[in-house]
């Protein structure tokens, strides 16, 4: 019996909606298109990309009741990360799913493989070799119509308080000089960065602009009540950061299918702080924050460009700022952890010639398999 294998499979095709019905249709990559070679030569060259994506829930009831405020939906976190699929080849080959594709002009519905929803490249990864950069099962979520309280959304709500809080604290402990501040996948340096170079400060300006009014013996006076045994509060907010980058919500909004997401039994790498790890952003953050970005560089240009071609726009500053490159794992290139490669038939002889030259670079493993995808 095949073991299951993490799958992280591009380019998504485009999805756009009909105004008429709100139908969501997809369109797929021709198979002239490069993209998803692109896609595939960068995390082999570069390093795998955690992608940003706001993370949003609606406004919470009490608010709207009491304050009265208007029911939305707020962004309480910009994830950062790559997603995969616990899974076989075979299983991700064959059709479980109906969805709208436009073809020649229509819009069809038809069956749908894994590969038909997400792409037809994509690399493989071993799951318990995956569990060396961090990578998780993901959390899922739900909505529920009619519930004003409770539910999966009030847990996210709360989490986002919680780092609001402990936010709060952080600017606290700053202002008090007491704590040191490195970051946490660094050795400790005495580089000073402030809570706003960090972005660690408190989405409330009012509470933001008492603190930053606070006298340090005050601060230094707080900080005993909470002297619990813990780590410092931006090392916390670090790793409340991780838990929310692996929600996910259960149903799919493009197949309007209860469930859909849930089950493509998605795994996630949030970016995180483990010291056995390298990354470098596309954004710009202190060295403290970023400390391998000079030596990656280049790379780092070359995936800006890439991804803003893919998505015919520049990058905005946040979407930058939380772009993370993961190029290293045990201090061996990341690429060394793939297991397999996937492609369309059509790029088989293209792939084939960068497999080995990047074997002879050291930058993959030398048994790595290619499999050609049904896309």
């Amino acid at each position: 019996m095949t073991k299951p294998t993490l799958y992280h499979c591009f380019p998504r095709p485009k999805i756009v909606r009909r105004e008429a019905d709100d139908m969501a249709v997809r369109i797929p990559y021709s198979t002239n298109d490069s993209a998803g070679f692109d896609i595939l030569e960068a995390i082999i060259k570069h390093g795998l990309v955690c992608t940003s994506e706001p993370l949003r829930v609606k406004t919470d009831p009490l608010r709207v009741r009491v304050e009265g405020r208007t029911s939305k939906l707020h962004t309480i976190s910009m994830q950062t990360r790559a997603c995969f699929t616990l899974s076989t080849f075979e299983d991700l080959s064959a059709p479980h799913a109906l969805a709208y594709f436009r073809k020649t002009g229509n819009d069809v519905l038809m069956p749908a493989s894994h590969f038909d929803l997400f792409g037809g490249f994509g690399i493989a990864v071993d799951p318990i070799a995956g569990r060396r950069m961090g990578v998780m099962p993901a959390m899922y979520y739900y909505q529920i119509e009619g519930v004003e309280d409770g539910g999966p959304e009030e847990m996210l709500r709360r989490l986002y308080e919680a780092k609001q809080t402990l936010l709060a604290l952080h600017s606290i402990e700053e202002r008090s000089g007491k704590v040191r501040m490195p970051w946490v996948h660094t050795a400790f340096s005495d580089e000073r960065a402030t809570s706003h170079d960090l972005g660690l400060t408190v989405d409330d300006q009012r509470v933001e602009g008492a603190i930053r009014g606070l006298v340090p013996r005050k601060a230094e006076a707080i900080l005993p009540l909470f002297d619990v045994d813990r780590r410092s509060s931006w090392q916390i907010v670090d790793k409340i950061n991780y838990i929310l980058g692996l929600f996910q919500n259960t149903d799919s909004s493009v197949e309007h299918s209860p469930l859909a997401f849930y089950e493509q039994r998605e795994w996630r790498l949030p970016y995180n702080s483990q010291t056995n790890l390298g990354w470098y952003s596309l954004g710009n953050h202190p060295t403290i924050r970023d400390p391998q970005k000079s030596e990656n560089i280049r790379a780092a240009g070359v995936v800006l460009k890439m991804i803003e071609r893919m998505k015919g726009r520049s990058l905005t500053e946040s979407e930058r700022d939380s772009t993370w490159v993961l190029f290293e794992v045990d201090r061996l290139p990341f690429a060394s952890i793939i297991e397999e490669i996937i492609c369309p038939t059509h790029a088989a002889d293209r792939v084939e010639r960068l497999v080995r030259s990047e074997i002879s670079s050291g930058k993959l493993n030398r048994n790595v398999k290619i499999s050609h995808s049904l896309a």
